[in-house]
């Protein structure tokens, strides 16, 4: 709940599902600030209004399960700095598959590979 939607945390170097729908493409990646992991950034998932986060692990690394297929809005933060975006950017999630979105801060930039349909 909140005014930032559906929250689920990581705990330090979990791994472990983190359901935030009824898809089936799994996102991961990394959040890195001059080549250091970035702990505890914001990585915000909108689509068809609907929003949901996680934070990255001690590691810089999050995943999220469940979402669906189509357009999506992806952003990152830094806690309690929601406002300030560090990137935004519109990704496709694909029905199956996997999408690795890693950002970097400090380049200001964020990549992306996947697999899928």
């Amino acid at each position: 709940g909140g005014p930032w939607g559906q929250k689920m945390e990581l705990a330090w170097g979990d791994t472990r599902r983190v359901d935030l729908g009824t898809g089936h493409a799994i996102v991961s990646g990394m959040v890195t600030d001059r080549g250091r992991p970035k702990r505890l950034a914001v990585v915000t998932f909108t689509a068809e209004g609907v929003k949901r986060w996680v934070q990255t692990n001690q590691e810089g690394k999050y995943r999220v399960y469940g979402l669906e297929a189509g357009d999506c809005r992806v952003t990152l933060a830094l806690p309690g700095q929601q406002d300030i975006l560090l990137a935004d950017r519109e990704i496709k999630i694909p029905a199956t598959g996997q999408v690795r979105l890693d950002f970097d801060i400090s380049a200001g930039s964020s990549s992306e590979t996947g697999t899928g349909r």
